[in-house]
């Protein structure tokens, strides 16, 4: 048995840490005492703790961990969410296949509620972009040939069909006028009087 110092009370021997500086191989001080001590000396200097172990982490090459805010966490989890689906995608498409009772739900779906996949396209288009993008600007540079035909035809039916924004170009003319500014009624007083020369002429030849 031992008497601490601190508390004043008797304690066995195990009870005290050892020390090869006392007579008897343990400090004075038990151990119950000594960690109170240390849990409040910890409390009322928290910057000499926090120096401290600053400076054991930058000795053993490591930096202190800092908790992420729950929506880095929520980031972090779509991120690897979304690359676990992906791998899984490509190791097992039969998984992945729709099928034809899934296909003939989605396109009644799509046909009861418009707008929800106009949202939904527009929400995709938002979130990749430059992927998009990129995307089509390959695809453009690939089929040269292909785009222009098609540019041709658009601009052929465009101005056949007298759709608004060619309907706009020509009230607009050499003028000031903003495009976004023409109401609708001059654009359908323009297409009329375009169909009427058009009827005349046709009549003439």
């Amino acid at each position: 048995m031992k008497t601490c110092k601190k508390c004043g009370e008797s304690k066995k021997l195990e009870l005290f840490a050892v020390s090869s500086r006392t007579r008897d191989g343990h400090l004075g001080v038990c151990r119950g005492c000594t960690l109170a001590y240390a849990k409040q000396w910890k409390q009322d200097n928290p910057e000499k703790v926090t120096a401290w172990y600053d400076n054991h982490l930058e000795s053993i090459g490591k930096t202190r961990h800092v908790l992420k805010t729950p929506e880095e966490i929520r980031a972090r989890n779509n991120e690897y969410d979304l690359r676990w689906k992906k791998q899984d995608r490509v190791k097992h498409p039969e998984k992945y296949k729709s099928s034809p009772r899934k296909i003939e739900w989605q396109r009644l779906d799509k046909l009861m509620n418009p707008e929800k996949y106009k949202r939904y396209v527009k929400n995709c288009y938002e979130r990749n972009r430059q992927k998009y993008i990129a995307k089509t600007s390959a695809w453009r540079e690939a089929n040269k040939e292909y785009v222009a035909e098609k540019q041709k035809t658009y601009n052929r039916n465009r101005v056949y069909n007298l759709r608004d924004p060619y309907v706009k170009s020509l009230i607009k003319g050499k003028t000031e006028i903003p495009i976004a500014t023409i109401p609708q009624a001059l654009i359908e007083a323009k297409r009329l009087e375009v169909l009427i020369k058009r009827k005349l002429r046709d009549e003439t030849l």
